[in-house]
């Protein structure tokens, strides 16, 4: 590698340099010798030595501030405006504004005072005959840009390499309900089931009290009335496990790849399932297509034309206002493509800007929604009580793990989730 000509180059190749000593070991499959412990802390020191003379270079505390305000003011990651730019996208098609950048499950993990523990454990990396058996770390699940993170012993994160890309689909259905929280194992709250509005003027005096069927016009004051139904969910625990090998717990970049990208993410894939299309039966929740209620709108001329009329159920029939529009991605596709008799898209078309609507209401894609049916609704009327956002544990105490030394990585969340008010959700039939 020729030599670095600037701070930030030198220490890039002190990062790499420590990488590649890692990297070697991992393929052979063995533990660091002790001239590679040593030349990788070396090579660590002096990438940390030229950080703090880089800071200290700076010297102006305004142009400091500037620059923590706009992020970190470490080295920017390439990798980091992609994802933005792809958070941003996320958020036109489903037209939710994208939340502020939080710290992710991963980080939140190895930033953790039981992760902290058990690497101060192991300064100089996991070795293959230790013992592994961690506290369950509370993580939450949030989504955010990666930042560094330096502990004794571990690989440092490659901020040059490519974010990874894992093969789950997009999620945008928890971005549409209620969220809250519960901190028991039982949820009760009251389902709303009819509403009767028998209001109206009436004099102001009787016209004759001793008539045995009063009515609004002698002065008696109509009654009118809702119908609830008490209910009640247990909440549920979603998890998943996979195995990994000791010597990967040493990678604060692989471990949190491994968490963020895979183990969360099924997560919450598993958990917009759940919300959809729950059975209700066992430890399922009772999903908005199965739970009893809800309206129903057959096939009107079109997909477009049905989900219009959708629209009118939500506010007529749920007595809602619609806050979004659920389809599987091969009915957004068909209504992106619809054009009219001169072939000219009814859409933005091809290269139009701006969030994806129908009838001005924003279109949440999700292969959660079976294709050929729109959900449209009021989505304020569906809640998700988070008991457990995302938990994390770390174990070599599974079947002949320790003998093989392997790890079993754990993840599962805990929640409830309840439908308010069904008729607010119309389950639109788009199949001529």
């Amino acid at each position: 590698m020729p030599t670095a000509s600037t701070p930030l180059e030198q220490q890039t190749e002190h990062l790499t340099k420590a990488r590649d000593i890692a990297a070697r070991a991992e393929n052979e499959s063995r533990d660091f010798t002790p001239e590679e412990r040593v030349e990788i802390k070396a090579h660590i020191d002096a990438a940390a030595d030229i950080k703090r003379k880089r800071e200290d270079a700076a010297g102006d505390s305004a142009l400091l501030d500037a620059l923590k305000s706009m992020g970190d003011s470490e080295p920017i990651d390439p990798t980091a405006g992609a994802a933005l730019n792809q958070q941003a996208l996320s958020g036109a098609r489903t037209g939710v504004t994208p939340a502020a950048v939080a710290k992710s499950t991963g980080q939140r993990f190895i930033e953790s005072d039981e992760w902290k523990r058990f690497a101060s454990n192991h300064p100089h990396g996991v070795s293959e005959k230790a013992r592994v058996q961690m506290d369950p770390v509370h993580v939450g699940a949030l989504k955010a840009l990666l930042g560094p993170v330096e502990l004794p012993g571990m690989v440092p994160v490659d901020h040059m390499a490519p974010a990874p890309v894992y093969w789950g689909r997009e999620l945008s259905i928890r971005d549409l309900v209620t969220v809250g929280t519960t901190t028991g194992d039982v949820v009760e709250y009251a389902r709303q089931l009819a509403a009767t509005n028998n209001a109206a003027p009436v004099p102001t005096t009787l016209t004759d009290a001793a008539d045995a069927t009063p009515t609004t016009a002698e002065g008696f004051k109509p009654q009118s009335s809702f119908t609830f139904e008490k209910k009640t969910e247990n909440v549920k625990t979603i998890a998943h496990w996979l195995a990994a090998t000791k010597r990967s717990l040493s990678d604060i970049g692989q471990l949190r790849t491994l968490i963020d990208s895979f183990l969360r993410f099924g997560l919450e894939e598993e958990l917009e399932d759940q919300m959809v299309s729950g059975a209700g039966t066992g430890e399922n929740f009772s999903g908005i297509l199965t739970v009893s209620g809800t309206t129903a709108q057959a096939y009107a001329t079109s997909p477009i034309v049905t989900i219009r009329k959708a629209i009118t159920k939500v506010m007529t029939v749920g007595r809602g206002r619609t806050t979004g529009v659920a389809l599987h991605p091969t009915d957004d596709e068909a209504l992106d493509l619809a054009v009219d008799g001169q072939s000219r898209f009814f859409g933005n078309g091809p290269f139009g800007a701006g969030p994806s609507t129908i009838w001005g209401y924003p279109r949440a894609v999700s292969e959660a929604i079976p294709a050929g049916t729109a959900i449209v609704a009021d989505w304020r009327y569906a809640a998700l009580w988070d008991r457990e956002a995302a938990t994390i544990a770390v174990s070599d105490s599974h079947a002949d793990f320790f003998i093989r030394n392997l790890v079993a990585v754990l993840a599962e969340l805990r929640a409830a989730f309840g439908v308010i008010r069904p008729a607010a959700f119309v389950i639109a039939d788009l199949t001529p």
